[in-house]
């Protein structure tokens, strides 16, 4: 009985759900709406998955796990044909569907469900594996053609073309793989995964050698994403391939605690990391070093300061002259704390296995950030000190921030530009305000004329709040490598945003201002919202 009353509770849920839309009297292309929210629910899974690397709700390996199975689920889905023709929705719609759904979905669970199992349990087992044996299975070839096929419908589709390549390194056809995953980076430039791909797909294009380009595009990934598994194993490898094999010990001790949860590559890894200590045996007692300690007087020159809030985040770090890119050890001020003498250790090591005392030679820095990115950015203030004997170090060490990241050392060549912003005044005709509830999504965004389609600045607000004037800026980046600094020629637009989607679709009312010059822009762009797309 209580499986019956379930039936019932979701049924009347269901039809709430599909009922609700229906009494209202829009009418939305079924078919282009599901194969944008497929690509949209994609992306924003992504960028959900990011926020959280960020957060440090998960960390690498869980989000590599992740954003793998988001890959393979949106290459599937690439294959469904577009339905055609709208669909009607009115009362008489939802009245059909009051009383069809009840009537169907039990008719057909009576003649093709198994309703045995509730009362024989045991069913259950022998029916999965039966289904199991006879599920569709894609082959590669058949996903190659999905994916040409979505591409000739969209060609600057950048995941299409990464899952393309990856296609293509499962066909072992090498050649192939690198134009896919080189198309990929033109179009999303600076990702931290098709950098990796790319590199390994050139490797194994050439018996295997990371040496060269390869190792270039896996230390820009680095950068990027430094605790990035697939890229510290690369780089270990290309290191190993060098014979500098304490580098390779350092990056492979660094991959191994995020791949605890795979028993086979972790001994793979601890077996690699055996045989370079048998080369080395120091590297075997390099774990077991002494803590070491750095210390810093940091200040900044009154020229820069007086540039910046007195709350803008500091960063004081040390990272390896030779080796990864990450921060061997990392503090955390603000402006108004300088001066300030601290201490750097091993205390302050964003890893275990990544500390000061692993490196002799090292780069103290201090950088302002004026997006308040952990990760430089062009504008910031910075100063670095190089060579220091992290073994041996001085009594104290002082450093002067008096550099802008991008710009010439000094403090005279500070330029107007180095936060870019756009004014715009935001407003929409009075026929289409009528058209859409107070509450629907308006997008702000700038684009770059040519390169990426992806905003490099938006921001969200509600119709009820135009006509409004606001800014946008390196702040209002999606990703820290895609801003408005990075292109001099860009599009401002306004859109709202009738589904709510961030992807434009059909129906939504938008404008558009092109060749706006980012460098060099007027006061203030006014944007009036008059066209429906």
């Amino acid at each position: 009985m209580s499986f019956w009353i379930a039936v019932a509770a979701l049924l009347a849920l269901a039809l709430a759900l599909l009922i609700i839309p229906l009494m209202r009297a829009t009418r939305v292309p079924q078919a282009d709406q599901r194969q944008q929210q497929n690509i949209q629910i994609a992306r924003e899974k992504k960028q959900l998955l990011e926020a959280q690397l960020a957060d440090g709700e998960i960390d690498q390996a869980g989000f590599d796990a992740a954003y793998l199975d988001l890959q393979g689920a949106l290459a599937l889905e690439l294959d469904r044909n577009e339905g055609q023709g709208e669909a009607a929705r009115g009362k008489w719609m939802a009245l059909l569907v009051l009383l069809a759904i009840p009537c169907a979905s039990t008719a057909l669970y009576l003649v093709f469900g198994n309703y045995q199992v509730i009362e024989n349990p045991q069913l259950t087992q022998a029916n999965a594996h039966s289904q199991a044996a006879g599920a569709p299975q894609m082959s590669l070839e058949e996903i190659v053609v999905t994916i040409e096929k979505r591409l000739q419908e969209n060609p600057d589709d950048a995941e299409a073309w990464f899952m393309l390549g990856r296609t293509h390194m499962g066909k072992q056809q090498f050649d192939e793989a690198v134009k896919a995953f080189r198309r990929s980076n033109q179009l999303m430039a600076d990702e931290p995964g098709i950098l990796f791909a790319l590199s390994d797909a050139l490797a194994m294009q050439n018996n295997g050698s990371l040496l060269g380009e390869p190792e270039t595009l896996i230390q820009r990934g680095l950068q990027l994403a430094p605790r990035f598994p697939n890229g510290l194993w690369l780089a270990g490898m290309a290191a190993e391939q060098r014979q500098d094999f304490k580098s390779a010990h350092q990056y492979w001790s660094l991959l191994l605690p995020m791949i605890t949860d795979n028993a086979e590559s972790t001994k793979e890894v601890r077996d690699l990391l055996a045989m370079l200590e048998q080369r080395d045996p120091s590297l075997a007692t390099e774990a077991v070093a002494g803590d070491r300690e750095l210390k810093l007087r940091i200040d900044i020159s009154p020229e820069l300061r007086a540039q910046t809030a007195p709350e803008t985040a500091v960063f004081v770090y040390a990272k390896a002259m030779q080796g990864p890119p990450m921060p061997l050890a990392v503090k955390r001020v603000q402006l108004k704390d300088l001066p300030v003498t601290l201490s750097l250790g091993d205390g302050d090591a964003m890893m275990p296995s990544m500390k000061l005392s692993s490196f002799d030679q090292v780069i103290v820095g201090a950088r302002v950030s004026m997006s308040g990115n952990p990760v430089a950015q062009n504008g910031d203030f910075y100063t670095e000190q190089d060579s220091v004997d992290s073994a041996n170090p001085p009594s104290q060490i002082s450093l002067t921030i008096d550099r802008i990241k991008g710009a010439a050392a000094s403090a005279a060549a500070v330029p107007a530009t180095a936060v870019q912003q756009l004014t715009l005044r935001v407003d929409i005709s009075a026929e289409l305000r009528a058209q859409a509830a107070p509450e629907t999504a308006v997008y702000v965004y700038a684009k770059a004329m040519q390169g990426p389609p992806m905003p490099l600045a938006v921001k969200r607000l509600q119709l009820k709040e135009l006509p409004v004037t606001l800014s946008l800026g390196d702040g209002d980046a999606m990703t820290p490598s895609m801003k408005l600094s990075s292109f001099d020629q860009v599009i401002v637009g306004a859109r709202v945003s009738m589904s709510g989607n961030p992807v434009a679709q059909s129906g939504d009312f938008f404008t558009e201002q092109d060749s706006v010059d980012s460098a060099n822009p007027p006061p203030q762009i006014s944007l009036t919202i008059d066209r429906v797309k």
